[in-house]
């Protein structure tokens, strides 16, 4: 079906766009101009079907997307300075993770997202919104030195996250558990006991229950957070302001944050 429909464009276009071999396909160079058209086509169209199946009663629609480590302690921030700032505007959100939130920003299936580890495309506008500190805690370590390997959850947060947590804790790579998001992180805890990395506001929380307290002499580690919008939404006023809404919403210092 792909070859057939990939023929058919060739036909239509007059011109091969892809070589094709044993590896696989290369673009032409003629496949190479048309690129990018193509992808300015695809947007369009989804924003065609968009513009059909959305509420007619709404001003304006924004399709957001953000990494489900983010939403507890700042999705509703979020959510309440864009409905202050935007009260006419319909809203759509979703939990993803990078790469799938980028190719939807990507095809515009989202207008703006938050994420970890953004994708390096030509049609993807990437901004650095915050870093977020995370601190280890544990029901079994009073002291960094006291940590056992046997109950330590490898922090699989991100590639950078997972990168700087080996360079400042050689050897806590071989833990035997591992964990790939803080709310599943936070559920081992609780249910086996251990230590682990966890963001700094959901570590505070965990401890006010008074079973689990801070390790002394572990590092702060940090996570950085990017806002990503199509390339030819960043200058847009609604987009602009859904990336500065997020930016504030990261401080973590509540609804007065973001007014």
């Amino acid at each position: 079906t792909v070859s057939g429909r990939v023929g058919a464009l060739e036909r239509e276009l007059g011109a091969r766009l892809f070589r094709r071999g044993r590896a696989g396909a290369d673009l032409t160079e003629e496949g190479a101009r048309f690129a990018p058209h193509a992808r300015d086509l695809r947007l369009g169209w989804t924003e065609a079907l968009r513009a059909v199946r959305e509420p007619a009663t709404a001003a304006l629609t924004l399709r957001l997307g953000m990494q489900p480590d983010l939403v507890p302690g700042r999705l509703q921030h979020w959510l309440a300075g864009l409905r202050r700032a935007m009260p006419d505007a319909a809203l759509y959100v979703e939990a993803g993770f990078s790469g799938s939130m980028c190719d939807d920003l990507m095809a515009g299936v989202l207008d703006v997202a938050l994420v970890f580890t953004p994708t390096t495309h030509p049609d993807l506008h990437v901004e650095t919104l915050a870093d977020l500190p995370y601190r280890m805690v544990s029901d079994r370590a009073a002291r960094l030195g006291d940590v056992a390997l046997e109950g330590y959850i490898l922090p699989d947060y991100s590639q950078a996250f997972l990168r700087g947590h080996n360079a400042a804790l050689p050897g806590f790579e071989q833990a035997p558990l591992a964990s790939g998001q803080t709310d599943l992180s936070l559920a081992m805890l609780r249910a086996l006991g251990g230590t682990a990395y966890l963001p700094e506001a959901l570590a505070a929380g965990l401890i006010a229950e008074g079973r689990f307290a801070r390790v002394a002499g572990a590092p702060v580690l940090s996570q950085r957070v990017y806002g990503a919008t199509h390339l030819k939404n960043r200058h847009r006023s609604a987009h602009r302001q859904a990336l500065r809404l997020m930016a504030k919403a990261m401080d973590g210092a509540g609804e007065a944050a973001i007014r």
